[in-house]
């Protein structure tokens, strides 16, 4: 959760990017204990078929 004001500007930067005007997509936010000691993130995804 240290990281959290950081990936909010990149996030924001990337839409911004990639000329996403709306509304940015919804994401999730979890605090946890990684089970890998490297790792940095945890992906989650919803798709709508």
């Amino acid at each position: 959760m240290s990281d959290f004001k950081e990936m909010n500007q990149a996030y924001k930067e990337f839409f911004e990017k990639n000329d996403v005007s709306e509304k940015f997509p919804a994401r999730s936010t979890v605090e946890a204990t990684c089970p890998l000691p490297y790792g940095l993130i945890e992906i989650d995804a919803i798709a709508v078929l």
